[in-house]
């Protein structure tokens, strides 16, 4: 769920080019009745991993920002970052957060992130 400016957004993962890449869609939910005001739009279908999951959407800086973990649950697991501009318009990929020196270090003590947070001071 998302809260924006007096609405509610649902989104989740959808149907992508196969099972590894599903895409992130979103509606605008009527928060008494529960149901989707109109269809699911997709907001993120190019990943850079693959099996993105827990997305989560957040309003900032005039901006809005998407955080999803991809990569499956080994040592590819990391956090790709997405903003836009307007609510409805798709995400567009800035950043992964992953270490390519940890990926690579399996006997390093910090292996197989994902699922980042923001933290705004």
């Amino acid at each position: 769920m998302f809260f924006h400016r007096g609405r509610v957004y649902y989104a989740r993962n959808g149907t992508g080019a196969d099972f590894d890449h599903p895409v992130i869609e979103q509606a605008e939910l009527d928060p008494r009745t529960g149901r989707l005001k109109g269809s699911m739009r997709v907001i993120l279908a190019r990943h850079r991993r693959r099996l993105p999951e827990g997305s989560h959407l957040y309003a900032f800086h005039g901006r809005i920002y998407l955080l999803a973990a991809e990569g499956g649950t080994s040592y590819g697991h990391c956090e790709v970052a997405a903003r836009r501009i307007r609510l409805l318009d798709p995400l567009r990929p800035v950043h992964t957060i992953r270490s390519s020196v940890i990926r690579h270090r399996r006997g390093h003590s910090i292996q197989a992130t994902g699922h980042a947070d923001f933290c705004l001071s």
